[in-house]
C-alpha cells in the first residue's frame, strides 16, 4: 500500500503543470462604434503543450525514476486462490496438485496492467514477470489473448488453464455435441500450436485433455 501511495506521489509531481506563458489582451477604441474590441497580442508565444504521462515520467529525476522503477517491478500481489476480478476460480483449480502463486483470468473484459502500457523499458521488464503467472479462462477467450500477443511474449507464459465452453450444451443431440467436440479439438490444437508453454484444457463435464 506504501509503495501504491509514494508511485502515485511521484507521478503527482511529475505531472503538476509547470509555468508557462500568459497571454495579455489590450483594448482599441472603434472611432465608429465607439466599441472597445479587444485584441490579442501577436508577438506572445503560445502555451507549452500538456505533456503526456511517459513524457513526464521521463523528464523525473534519476533518483526518482530509479525509486518508483524498484517499486513498480516487484512481484504483482495477487490471491492466488482467485483471480483478479475477485470471483471464485473453477473448483479444478482450487484442487490442482500444484496451485499456482499468481493467477490471472482472461476474459471479454480483461485490461493489462498499466505497467505494460507506459514505455518500452518498463513493458519489457515488467513483463518477465507478468506473464510467469497462470492465466485462465474460456479457451476461446484465451485464444485470441494469446493471438494479440508478441512471440516473445508468448513465449514467457509458463502455464495456461482453459475451459471449453460455459456450460453443457441446450440440446443434447449428437449433432450438438458432435460439433462442440470438434470445435474443442480445434480450440486445443489452435492453443498448442500456438503457445510454447503447458496448455490443458478441460471440457465441459471438468475431464483435463492436456
Amino acid at each position: 500500500m506504501r509503495a501504491a501511495l509514494r508511485i502515485a506521489h511521484y507521478i503527482k509531481l511529475a505531472t503538476q503543470p509547470r509555468p508557462g506563458f500568459i497571454k495579455t489582451t489590450t483594448y482599441k477604441l472603434n472611432p465608429h462604434t465607439h466599441s472597445i474590441n479587444p485584441q490579442m497580442h501577436q508577438d506572445m508565444k503560445p502555451a507549452k503543450a500538456k505533456k503526456t504521462l511517459k513524457q513526464c515520467l521521463e523528464s523525473l529525476p534519476q533518483e526518482l525514476w530509479n525509486e518508483i522503477y524498484d517499486l513498480t517491478f516487484s512481484p504483482p500481489h495477487l490471491d492466488p486462490r482467485t483471480h483478479v476480478t475477485g470471483q471464485r476460480l473453477k473448483p479444478w483449480i482450487l484442487f490442482t496438485a500444484n496451485p499456482p502463486s499468481t493467477v490471472v483470468y482472461i476474459s471479454k473484459n480483461y485490461k493489462p496492467p498499466w505497467q505494460l502500457q507506459i514505455c518500452r523499458q518498463m513493458r519489457e521488464e515488467f513483463s518477465r514477470t507478468y506473464y510467469t503467472s497462470t492465466f485462465v479462462g474460456n479457451a476461446s477467450e484465451v485464444l485470441a489473448w494469446a493471438s494479440s500477443k508478441r512471440k516473445s511474449q508468448r513465449c514467457l507464459v509458463k502455464s495456461i488453464y482453459c475451459w471449453v465452453g460455459e456450460e453443457a450444451p441446450r440440446h443434447r443431440t449428437a449433432r450438438a455435441l458432435l460439433a462442440r467436440s470438434e470445435r474443442s479439438v480445434v480450440l486445443k490444437k489452435q492453443l498448442k500450436d500456438l503457445m510454447a508453454s503447458s496448455v490443458v484444457v478441460f471440457d465441459y463435464r471438468d475431464q483435463a485433455c492436456s
